[in-house]
């Protein structure tokens, strides 16, 4: 049954029925590299809930003074620490190195938050409460980019900052903060691609709505601002659904709508999405490309068929015809037999028309 179809106690029964079974919760949080331990089924369910439902403070975090720092955006604070880590470690190219190496290592909270993460919690709190991320937020972004600190940390269930900064959950975003942390991206191919723990992509949860007002215009917004830069909809979660899927599921035009017109656009460039995006997940990626790369075989063509002559054959006069038409000449015995079958059923249909007008 669909979920847009069910009770609010069918959705319950759906939502204890992933509940149940896999690791506990506490395992899920305990592993080490989260993007080697993809999820799906009921333990991605059991790991989505626990991040709907915690929020973050900083009496939560190990490095108080680190947490406080990012989540108020405090450019003063922030460079205090980070000279108080080189100057420990004595400082110059190689120091910086080993700093920089320090501050994309800390994770914090039972999330394991990286730093961007932290910073970001802070930046959409505000962007909540007064509808804009204020200049010191920014300011302390471009801070930590500055210092080298790379934007690609993972927290515990595989996502980037940037992969939540699209996410729309909570319902916000701010492009220009999206903006820099994809500029400030290795690939921004990958970034805007970037699997997480439930190999799902920043499209896939952005198209998640809940028809609360306003909520699908920014995600719609959103999704095409991610399809602008190269976003695959046809990167399957650890379910098996794509983002191209979730939009028919959803019964989403605008969305469907939006997938397709990137389709029409891309495919008419060069075959493909992008070189990124063919390298990034070819092995899912390679049908649907094809699928809306026209082939000769089904080109339509209109082509004005002689009359037939009197005692002639219907089939070897539209087959000459036809020839001349693509060819120029009288194309190979096996194309031609495809092409005079073709204008058979042609022949057989008309006849069947002219007998029922008879008639």
């Amino acid at each position: 049954m669909a979920a847009y179809n069910m009770t609010e106690e069918q959705m319950k029964e759906l939502k204890d029925s992933y509940l149940q079974g896999g690791r506990s919760l506490e395992e899920l949080l305990a592993v080490p590299n989260p993007l080697k331990d993809r999820l799906k089924g009921a333990e991605a369910q059991r790991l989505r809930s626990h991040f709907a439902s915690y929020s973050l403070h900083p009496v939560d975090c190990d490095d108080f003074e680190r947490c406080s720092a990012l989540m108020t955006g405090s450019v003063p604070r922030l460079r205090k620490l980070w000279l108080g880590d080189l100057q420990a470690v004595g400082g110059g190219a190689a120091g910086k190195a080993l700093t920089r190496e320090k501050w994309e290592s800390y994770r914090d909270s039972p999330n394991k938050l990286p730093v961007y993460d932290i910073l970001q919690v802070g930046a959409f709190t505000q962007l909540m409460a007064t509808a804009a991320i204020p200049d010191n937020y920014f300011e302390a972004l471009d801070f930590l980019i500055a210092c080298g600190i790379s934007v690609e940390g993972v927290d515990i269930a595989g996502h980037t900052a940037f992969q939540h900064s699209v996410s729309c959950t909570p319902l916000a975003r701010d492009l220009r903060w999206s903006e820099r942390l994809l500029n400030a991206s290795k690939d921004s191919i990958a970034a805007v691609n970037h699997r997480s723990r439930y190999s799902s992509t920043g499209l896939h949860s952005c198209i998640m709505t809940y028809n609360r007002p306003g909520e699908d215009e920014m995600r719609l917004e959103v999704a095409n601002w991610l399809l602008d830069r190269g976003a695959n909809a046809d990167i399957p979660d650890g379910d098996g659904t794509t983002a191209r899927r979730m939009a028919i599921r959803l019964r989403s035009q605008a969305f469907s709508q939006a997938i397709s017109d990137r389709d029409v656009a891309r495919e008419a460039d060069n075959g493909y999405c992008s070189a990124g995006c063919q390298k990034l997940d070819w092995a899912h990626h390679k049908k649907p490309s094809k699928r809306h790369v026209p082939s000769p075989a089904s080109t339509t063509m209109l082509v004005a068929l002689p009359a037939v002559p009197d005692g002639a054959n219907p089939v070897s006069t539209w087959t000459a015809a036809l020839d001349t038409y693509v060819y120029g000449s009288t194309p190979t015995p096996g194309l031609k037999i495809r092409l005079g079958v073709l204008l058979a059923l042609v022949a057989l249909y008309a006849l069947f028309a002219r007998c029922a007008l008879s008639d």
